[in-house]
């Protein structure tokens, strides 16, 4: 009688914990967006960052980051002395960078394209796939880095696969990866979040944004630390347009 009074409280709890741990993927997308502020979000409609980005040999290049909805960007900065552009305006992506011999804006190839249209905006980058209809399967509990994680993977027709490893505890993003276009086994971009922090926007709630971001790419990697976010900060849309 002991033994199946051990064994019944055994499997009770075994179905207890598995009930539990096991959600949706609405629930668990609702949760993230709680955890990040998407709410507020939703009523931003730009944002600045100062950046100090580190490499291997300890090289450090400053530059500021300009978002504006719905899918702007504009990253502006100086590397050995000369000024730098890379902007997306929704339709083009184009850059000056002078250190390549040609000092007037060029329109970017496709790989760079992909690269700053995976750059974070002001909405979570999870809610704009949504918003866009791309297909997001959740994939069950995964373990990587001694850490238990939600794995969601995104398929688009716009943009390259990717996969997002989300924190059990408090539904932030620990780490993404980004996949070829022509080979969905090859991962082309590794990002892991750290250090996130809180920002305020008035009077409303706060926002919750990682000032710390790791970033592995072809065999090399970067520390991007942000040191200063203003929310709300407004700019034209034409600066983000390549000049003529």
């Amino acid at each position: 009688m002991k033994n199946y009074l051990v064994c019944g409280v055994i499997l009770f709890c075994s179905i207890k914990i598995t009930t539990c741990s096991a959600q949706s993927l609405d629930e668990i997308l609702n949760k993230h967006y709680e955890a990040i502020g998407q709410k507020v979000r939703s009523q931003l409609n730009s944002m600045f960052l100062e950046v100090i980005e580190v490499n291997e040999q300890n090289d450090e290049k400053k530059y500021s980051v300009i978002l504006k909805k719905p899918n702007k960007i504009r990253i502006e900065g100086v590397w050995q002395g000369q000024n730098y552009i890379s902007a997306y305006d929704g339709n083009r992506a184009w850059t000056i960078a002078p250190w390549t011999g040609v000092a007037i804006p060029q329109l970017m190839t496709f790989s760079e394209i992909d690269d700053i249209k995976s750059k974070d905006g002001v909405n979570a980058t999870i809610y704009n796939s949504q918003q866009n209809n791309d297909e997001i399967i959740y994939a069950g509990l995964t373990k990587t880095d001694s850490a238990t994680f939600y794995l969601l993977k995104i398929s688009s027709v716009e943009n390259p696969y990717t996969e997002y490893y989300l924190n059990v505890d408090n539904y932030l993003v620990y780490k993404s990866l980004r996949y070829s276009r022509d080979d969905t086994t090859q991962i082309v971009e590794e990002i892991k979040y750290s250090n996130y922090s809180k920002q305020s926007f008035g009077d409303q709630e706060d926002i919750t944004i990682p000032m710390t971001l790791e970033i592995i790419r072809n065999d090399s990697k970067v520390e991007l630390i942000i040191t200063e976010v203003i929310l709300g900060f407004g700019t034209p849309n034409s600066f983000f347009t390549k000049p003529d």
